[in-house]
């Protein structure tokens, strides 16, 4: 499922910067090309969860399912909350008058997105921690070089 979300990332970034580039020859600057790429966030970090869980299910075939899904499930739901309050705010700039309020709301949105950045980086790198594996698993050797990647891409971004 991680990889569904990938995908979306990798189209919206595609549109967002088609966008950008059709308004930058009009001489114009587009909220809606600035929207679209601001939006194609969300995807990469539910994405990346969604891989992150792989990886983990690889390394430790002993993963609780109970308490893992509902881990996931919540972030995911963090997530798209960022993503509702960040649009929200941006999507009041189209308009003339801003308000104090819709920049307010802008940055909590950037901020919830960002804070799910670093749970996301805590989350992968405890999941490196000896005690989060099965060596006799069948998928650890390929859990594992997922996890390093993914700890490597998340960690290089900040």
């Amino acid at each position: 499922m991680g990889w569904v979300y990938l995908l979306a990332f990798c189209s919206l970034r595609v549109v967002g910067g088609a966008v950008s580039l059709s308004s930058d020859k009009n001489g114009t600057s587009s909220t809606t090309a600035t929207t679209i790429s601001s939006i194609g966030l969300s995807p990469l970090l539910i994405g990346i969860s969604g891989i992150l869980h792989e990886a983990r299910n690889y390394r430790n075939t002993n993963l609780r399912k109970a308490t893992e899904w509902p881990i996931v499930a919540n972030f995911h739901l963090i997530v798209l909350t960022g993503l509702g309050i960040m649009v929200s705010g941006a999507s009041a700039f189209k308009g003339v008058n801003v308000k104090p309020s819709t920049l307010t709301l802008l940055k909590v949105g950037i901020i919830v997105l960002s804070l799910a950045w670093v749970v996301l980086c805590a989350w992968s790198i405890l999941s490196l921690l000896p005690s989060q594996r099965t060596v006799s698993a069948p998928g650890f050797v390929g859990g594992t070089k997922s996890l390093t990647a993914i700890c490597f891409f998340k960690c290089s971004l900040i």
